[in-house]
């Protein structure tokens, strides 16, 4: 962080600021520890840290909780809500629940092309009153369309976080593990208990 400060050329007092950092991020307590021999979680919160530098106003993160476990996850969502009480974040992330957990509005682009942009409630009312197409409601294709791309375009490492998360990997995990946790698709199929897709809202997975 000192090395980052210097090379910021951060105009802020030095160990006042690094001291704020530092508490902001929750690495008070591994300050004297070299980098490599923390857990991801604390080097994600060491990246979020030198990120913070400088007191910048906005703050872009790319997928920050990338191979975490749930306890980190649910750790640094807290930490990027609290961040975003002081600065503009801008959160990149394919993954719903994550997007619904952290971020107050939600813009969406498809091949180069902004397609949707409001709060995740505005959204979810857009696609509710989308019209029905090939038998299916708009709520009912959004769905559709995410778990599409699930089977063809996740990513490894992604693909292998997930299945070591998600208690009902690997048997159905790969199509629409994720989605049941996701109360919105019980609305948009009309899932109720019995259905073979239902899952009682106390046994879905809230960290997605």
């Amino acid at each position: 962080l000192k090395f980052m400060y210097e090379l910021k050329k951060v105009s802020l007092p030095r160990r006042a600021h690094l001291d704020e950092v530092c508490r902001l991020c929750g690495i008070e307590g591994v300050r004297g520890r070299i980098i490599k021999n923390l857990s991801k979680g604390y080097r994600q919160r060491v990246g979020l840290a030198q990120a913070l530098l400088g007191n910048p106003q906005v703050l872009i993160l790319d997928e920050p909780t990338v191979g975490l476990d749930p306890n980190q996850i649910i750790e640094i969502r807290d930490l990027i809500r609290s961040l975003g009480e002081k600065h503009t974040i801008i959160l990149s992330s394919h993954i719903l629940s994550e997007v619904q957990a952290v971020c107050d509005r939600i813009i969406i682009i498809n091949a180069g092309k902004l397609i949707a942009d409001g709060t995740p409630e505005s959204i979810a009312a857009a696609l509710e009153q989308a019209p029905v197409m090939d038998g299916f409601t708009g709520l009912q294709r959004f769905f559709l369309s995410y778990a599409s791309i699930w089977r063809t375009t996740q990513r490894d490492e992604l693909a292998e976080q997930y299945l070591q998360i998600d208690p009902h990997s690997p048997a159905e995990f790969r199509t629409n593990g994720i989605a049941r946790n996701v109360d919105l698709f019980y609305t948009a199929f009309e899932v109720n208990t019995g259905d073979p897709m239902w899952l009682a809202p106390d046994q879905r997975v809230r960290i997605w």
